[in-house]
């Protein structure tokens, strides 16, 4: 039995290979605009005030638990300050 959990364990995860690709890809690319401003062109957005912080805490928790890393544009902006 613990062999199998040890198999298990060592294959791929599909869905976290997928995660981690929606935010290195997408959510986590930076482009930079005319005036040489970095933005991140792709974004998720919610119209419900209410849930804009349990969005924002679930895609951090998405996003570090993928092995995706930090988004690079809060990196920037914490050099440029």
């Amino acid at each position: 039995m613990n062999e199998r959990i040890r198999e298990l364990a060592e294959q791929p995860d599909p869905l976290k290979e997928a995660v981690y690709e929606f935010f290195t890809k997408y959510l986590n690319r930076v482009e930079y605009s005319d005036s040489d401003r970095p933005f991140n062109p792709i974004t998720i957005g919610c119209c419900r005030v209410m849930m804009l912080q349990p969005l924002g805490k679930l895609l951090d928790k998405m996003r570090e638990l993928s092995g995706a890393g930090p988004n690079p544009l809060e990196k920037l902006k914490h050099e440029n300050n």
